[in-house]
């Protein structure tokens, strides 16, 4: 995938030229179909890019709240890997989830707390 960021249609379209000249000159052939030019708002690598602003997919954020809690260590880890994929979008990230961290040490027995529920919804 391409991805020609712009803020004006006349620069975009000037570094769309750009980018064809350079994968013309190196042999690559675009598929005309697949192409998508002049866009304000695009979903991109799990992610909504509109006006300079980058947000997580609304569709993945459901998704992975309303997984049902986790019933094991491995079901912790397994969450609080989908979860960092939108750290950047949650500030405290690292704190935020450190107590489902104390879960999968082994140390502590499994046991799913209404506090660590309300920490999932997050």
């Amino acid at each position: 995938d391409i991805m020609i960021v712009s803020p004006t249609v006349e620069l975009g379209l000037e570094r769309l030229k750009t980018v064809l000249d350079i994968l013309t000159d190196a042999g690559i052939i675009l598929k005309v179909t697949k192409r998508r030019n002049l866009k304000t708002a695009v979903q991109y690598l799990g992610y909504g890019v509109k006006a300079g602003e980058i947000r997580p997919n609304s569709g993945k954020i459901v998704a992975l709240t309303s997984l049902p809690p986790p019933q094991t260590v491995f079901g912790v880890r397994q969450f609080i890997g989908l979860a960092s994929y939108f750290r950047k979008f949650v500030p405290g990230f690292s704190q935020v989830i450190k107590p489902l961290y104390s879960l999968t040490s082994g140390r502590e027995s499994f046991v799913w707390t209404t506090e660590l529920e309300s920490i999932r919804k997050k």
